[in-house]
């Protein structure tokens, strides 16, 4: 293929500087000092001689009615390509040579027109397709989707930052307010009684004489807290750690103790959650007044 390729190539290349020859020199024999392109050109047309591709034919439009070999892959194992059949130029007909069929894909040869023409103008399949402004409308929606969802990421990702520099969380130990808590566990139950001891330790004498103390206890915001003392000297604030403690503030559920905030004042670092006022789970159990 790639031999007769080059032949034909060439071969048309020089069938056409023969051609252009022929025209010019007729032209140079006018009177004229220099032809003029145009007339040349026109000299080309409607012209027929022998070339050394064959029969040069060439019409009244300037186009050459050439014979044309059609190749087809007659083995797709050893991938070896044949003449078929040869077009002929000027009597327009393609004539299959003897013993030669072409292998259309799909087993058939192609319509003259697509089922859905050209430019896709048949009623019949504008119903089943999309059109162009469709398609943009669908493009655009999409990308309007993606815009807001990276927005939407990015903001998340920028509030969650200002949170964790925020520290929300963060109580100052003199916005903490220590207190006497015998009056609050007044309640406590039937076999528990106070221990007047004066601290401001919430704690409970059970029938048997144990003292347990089970809170310490304070006032923040004018509310009853419980303050459990962390044995540290400072607290490193990395990333994890401003993570759990945001989390741990978010966190909000009837059945858990609410987590209030974090003092890192040294040396008074400790936690601040919700006072539980009938005491810990032990106090609980043992309260028999609870049932």
């Amino acid at each position: 293929v790639q031999d007769s390729l080059m032949n034909i190539i060439s071969g048309g290349f020089y069938d056409g500087l023969m051609l252009y020859t022929h025209a010019l020199n007729e032209t140079m024999t006018s009177p004229e000092d220099r032809p003029v392109g145009k007339t040349v050109t026109r000299r080309m047309w409607n012209r027929t001689y022998n070339g050394v591709t064959g029969l040069v034919q060439i019409d009244e439009n300037g186009d050459r009615e050439t014979d044309f070999a059609f190749w087809d892959m007659t083995d797709t194992n050893t991938s070896v390509f044949q003449i078929v059949s040869v077009y002929n130029g000027s009597q327009k007909k393609l004539r299959a040579l003897p013993g030669m069929d072409i292998q259309w894909p799909g087993g058939a040869a192609p319509l003259d027109v697509p089922v859905c023409g050209f430019k896709n103008d048949n009623p019949a399949c504008l119903a089943r397709t999309i059109t162009i402004h469709q398609m943009v409308t669908i493009v655009v929606f999409f990308i309007i989707i993606i815009i807001l969802t990276i927005t939407v990421f990015i903001y998340r990702k920028l509030k969650l930052e200002n949170e964790l520099v925020a520290q929300l969380w963060r109580v100052s130990w003199e916005d903490i307010q220590m207190s006497n808590m015998e009056k609050v566990l007044r309640s406590a139950g039937s076999k528990l009684t106070l221990s007047l001891r004066g601290s401001n330790y919430g704690s409970l004498l059970t029938g048997d004489g144990n003292f347990q103390v089970f809170a310490k206890t304070g006032y923040y915001k004018a509310n009853i807290v419980a303050i459990k003392y962390i044995n540290r000297k400072r607290i490193e604030l990395t990333r994890n750690v401003l993570f759990e403690l945001k989390h741990m503030r978010d966190i909000q559920n009837e059945h858990l103790t609410r987590f209030i905030g974090a003092c890192i004042d040294p040396p008074n670092i400790c936690i601040i959650t919700e006072y539980c006022p009938r005491g810990s789970l032990q106090d609980i159990m043992e309260n028999e007044s609870i049932t």
